[in-house]
């Protein structure tokens, strides 16, 4: 993965099915076409967990000890590794991005900055970026509402390092600092909330690249309750991998 291997691609339609033979004469066969080297891992030790639940003996056929524990090995690192795949240099840019670009340098008439108050500071922006970007706003500074008179809003549940997340990703469509995955939530939530859909899929994707033990719950809760089909796949991918939330779904402890 250091040379850029991704764990998550999947295979051609082409590829051939993993097969073994263990000692006790049974047979596993899973197909590889169209999984990835993570979920074929997952996939394979659930084969061979169910075998073992199967039998007397709890630990199953002793020969495939050593597999299952390989297994859990492999797919902590494909999971920890996910963020590796990631390029440093070139990164796609989206389409809806390029066209507020677009539209900022075809605009001739003089737009103000608005303010922006978060729960722990200010900020500012064009108003017409954000109004190109989010029908929320747009409504917003072009009605004769509080905000449009004050050229000012307040987001005071979402604090300022996430409200500088959000207008950066609206601006450029990335980001030059290191997001946590606390803040890239609730920047999220924000771009949820103004309906500004792009902004949402990239940090969708981020979460997705950010997730881990200690913030699985949060992420898990917002994906579901937000409806974020990819996060809810990395959550489901990251959950079946983590022996720690498997720990926590057998003994009923999350919530």
């Amino acid at each position: 993965m250091d040379q850029g291997a991704c764990p998550t691609k999947r295979a051609e339609p082409d590829a051939e099915s993993f097969q073994y033979a263990s000692s006790e004469e049974k047979d596993f066969e899973v197909e590889m076409k169209g999984r990835s080297a993570l979920s074929s891992a997952i996939e394979v030790r659930r084969e061979m967990r169910e075998d073992a639940e199967e039998t007397e003996d709890a630990r199953g056929p002793d020969d495939l000890q050593p597999i299952i524990s390989f297994l859990t090995d492999l797919i902590e690192i494909f999971s920890k590794g996910r963020s590796l795949t990631i390029p440093q240099r070139r990164a796609p840019v989206s389409t809806t991005v390029i066209e507020r670009w677009a539209e900022m340098m075809q605009d001739k008439s003089e737009h103000g900055l608005v303010s922006i108050k978060a729960s722990d500071g200010n900020c500012t922006a064009h108003s017409y970026m954000l109004v190109l970007a989010s029908p929320v706003v747009k409504a917003l500074l072009r009605s004769s509402m509080v905000e449009d008179s004050t050229k000012s809003i307040s987001v005071t549940d979402c604090p300022i390092a996430a409200v500088n997340l959000f207008i950066e990703l609206v601006y450029t469509g990335g980001t030059s600092k290191n997001a946590t995955a606390k803040t890239a939530g609730q920047a999220l939530q924000l771009a949820h909330r103004w309906q500004v859909d792009d902004v949402v899929r990239m940090l969708e994707n981020l979460l997705a690249e950010l997730l881990g033990e200690d913030s699985f719950e949060d992420m898990a809760a917002t994906a579901q309750l937000l409806s974020l089909p990819q996060l809810k796949q990395a959550c489901v991918a990251f959950a079946q991998a983590s022996s720690v939330v498997q720990k926590k779904v057998k003994s009923k402890s999350l919530p």
